[in-house]
């Protein structure tokens, strides 16, 4: 599922910084039209950041080495890697997409630490499982 990366001036009440892109979490929400509270969205500079991460007002800023690609896959990924783990927005981002793409990004790598995790989070946050076959021991 591709993500169309038009980042808005707001951002659940918080203006978005000036030269970034809505990453993660929070590009995922704003894509979907979801209404749940992201603590310390993030974002990713157009520019280089002195020491990768930064902290502006409620917003974690991140270099533009980490722009993650545009789809879904990548944006949760992101969101796993290196933001804070959230289970209600996760719920609720899972809810909000249909199951057949949480299938494919975990087929696409059923080994790959974050897609185990993704795959772990899905089937207990909705009590639901998935379609997979089992994945090999690792």
């Amino acid at each position: 599922m591709e993500i169309k990366n038009n980042t808005p001036v707001f951002f659940q009440d918080l203006t978005v910084p000036k030269d970034t892109t809505l990453a993660g979490y929070s590009a995922i929400i704003h894509f979907l039209g979801i209404n749940v509270p992201v603590r310390n969205p993030a974002c990713i500079s157009k520019t280089y950041i002195r020491g990768s991460v930064k902290k502006e007002k409620n917003w974690n800023i991140y270099d533009k080495r980490y722009m993650p690609e545009n789809n879904l896959a990548s944006h949760i990924k992101f969101a796993l890697k290196h933001e804070n783990l959230d289970l209600l927005v996760l719920k609720r981002i899972f809810q909000n997409i249909p199951k057949i793409e949480i299938e494919k990004i975990i087929t696409e790598s059923p080994i790959g630490v974050h897609n185990r995790r993704l795959w772990f989070l899905y089937e207990f946050l909705l009590e639901e499982f998935l379609d997979i076959p089992d994945a090999p021991n690792v």
